[in-house]
């Protein structure tokens, strides 16, 4: 305990990092819960309105895109941790030598991008199968989705300074205004004129000024900022960039094709009206994990990152760690049992029967999503320290095992069975980063760490079956769904309280949070007031 005091007495006391971390989830969540609305609508009309093959198309090119980032060589990753040392220091020559380096390589990466996208055209025939469409106007389709990739490249680099600054709230601010514009735009597209590729189009127009605006803005928030101030090969060679890069490349290779290429295995084993009805699954899971999830904790990731670098000991990071860990856990659980309890009967009012998968699916795919967020801190932690070399055997591992056992699996299993091997993969990167974590950083073996989450793991797994047990017993009917949600909450409430009483941990993570947030004063006032009560 008197370790946690420890621990909240730093993070409130240097550079407000905590405040910055609560104002950017907040600007998160709100932005994330408008454009999950947007997103919501916009994938309505075009049920109604066009073909879900369309869908299909672009979540498949999306994927298709995200192998292309292979040659980004973790630049961006490596670009970022380096800032978050820069900006500690409050080295503003280092910190515009750092970005003059990024636009050069992004700028080459992006030609490189055109190049070999122009190329992958050819390919194909060979990984769509079942269209209706013609491939003149399939390949329109592609060379459109490619433009707005590369947008991205040319334009996009100076958001790593906002995030490494904690003011990412800032771009979020500017992305709801430009989503609500060209959404309400590509909405009318689709009613009106049901044309895919003017919607495209469009969305390109989107890209560059939401990119755009954020690039130029930039100048304006950070007046020393000057990235075009002359670098040369001392300059990269200084800094170890082609060093990580080389370390990092095999990650990044990995990771790459082990969170890009599950659309594409769907399309060519199943067909590719199956990915379009898997990225709506998709799509609900990513957008409430955003508005929730993601935004509190890739805020507080800047945060983490200068907790490391300053002179911290040990116990301090430990208390942290832990802290964030269980949270993670938490955050876990409540999403897999309420995708488990929602997703269908979610997917069934909006999109129609004819979109929903069955519910084994469903069922892996929670299993995914529980392991996925509850060993996030590793991400966390890992991700604020450079020594890439370290842990890029357990990505290959990852990814190999992830393409072999998918294609196997879904011999066995149909769709299942690529989640099953997406899974398997999973376990070598969550062990890769902890053992990176706990020898480089706390110096605590990993054995220990997993057998700790092995018996929140059985603890999850009795919840997840009851809650199994609930979902596949009742319809979708409008009672049904009061029924659902009586379950989910009570579930949930009794689940922490058990833990809470039992389990000193959860003692220690409500003291943190609550010290954390009564920061705020108005937020300090509705705690005394409620708590009086």
């Amino acid at each position: 305990m008197e370790n946690n005091r420890q621990l909240i007495c730093f993070v409130l006391n240097n550079m407000s990092n905590s405040k910055k971390a609560i104002k950017n989830g907040i600007y998160g969540t709100i932005t994330q819960i408008i454009i999950f609305l947007l997103k919501f609508i916009e994938r309505r009309f075009f049920v109604l309105y066009l073909s879900i093959e369309y869908l299909g198309f672009k979540s498949l090119f999306g994927n298709v895109f995200a192998l292309f980032s292979v040659s980004e060589l973790g630049i961006s990753s490596i670009i970022c941790y380096q800032l978050y040392g820069a900006i500690a220091k409050n080295d503003k020559n280092e910190i515009n030598k750092l970005m003059s380096i990024y636009r050069l390589f992004y700028t080459i990466i992006g030609i490189f991008v055109l190049v070999i996208g122009l190329l992958c055209n050819f390919v194909l025939p060979y990984i769509i199968t079942n269209q209706t469409v013609s491939w003149d106007y399939l390949r329109q389709v592609y060379i459109l989705m490619l433009i707005s990739t590369l947008s991205t490249y040319f334009l996009s680099y100076r958001q790593s300074l906002y995030i490494a600054s904690q003011k990412e709230y800032i771009c979020m601010s500017i992305s709801v205004v430009v989503e609500i514009a060209f959404s309400i735009i590509k909405l009318l597209i689709i009613y009106i004129h049901k044309d895919f590729i003017l919607y495209l189009i469009f969305d390109i127009l989107k890209s560059v000024v939401l990119n755009l605006t954020i690039y130029i803005y930039a100048k304006v928030i950070f007046t020393y900022l000057n990235d075009n101030i002359g670098i040369c090969w001392k300059d990269i060679k200084e800094r170890r960039i082609f060093f990580d890069i080389k370390n990092l490349l095999y990650g990044k290779v990995a990771g790459v094709i082990y969170f890009g290429t599950d659309n594409i295995l769907i399309s060519k084993l199943f067909g590719i009206n199956l990915v379009a009805i898997y990225a709506n699954y998709y799509l609900l899971y990513t957008s409430l994990r955003s508005i929730t999830f993601n935004k509190y904790i890739g805020a507080i990731n800047p945060s983490v990152a200068n907790f490391l670098h300053s002179e911290t000991n040990t116990n301090e990071i430990i208390g942290l760690f832990n802290n964030i860990d269980l949270f993670n856990h938490c955050c876990g659980i409540i999403f897999s049992l309420g995708f488990c309890l929602f997703a269908n009967p979610v997917i069934y009012y909006w999109l129609g029967p004819e979109n929903l998968f069955q519910f084994d699916i469903v069922m892996v795919y929670c299993i995914y999503i529980y392991l996925e967020i509850s060993f996030e801190v590793l991400n966390s932690f890992r991700s604020a320290y450079g020594e890439f070399e370290f842990d890029k055997k357990y990505f290959m591992y990852a990814a190999i095992f992830n393409i072999i056992l998918s294609i196997a699996f879904s011999r066995l299993f149909g769709i299942s069975g690529i989640i099953m091997g997406t899974i398997v993969g999973f376990i070598f990167i969550a062990y890769g980063r902890g053992k990176f974590i706990y020898y480089r950083i706390i110096m605590i073996d990993v054995i220990k760490y997993l057998i700790k989450h092995i018996f929140l793991t059985i603890k999850f797994v009795v919840l997840f079956l009851i809650t199994l047990f609930v979902s596949s017993s009742l319809d979708f009917s409008l009672i049904s769904l009061f029924y659902r949600a009586l379950f989910f909450f009570f579930s949930i409430i009794v689940y922490f309280f058990i833990e809470y009483k039992i389990n000193k941990e959860f003692y220690s993570l409500k003291e943190y949070i609550e010290r954390v947030f009564l920061q705020y004063e108005k937020i300090k006032i509705f705690y005394k007031r409620f708590n009086s009560k």
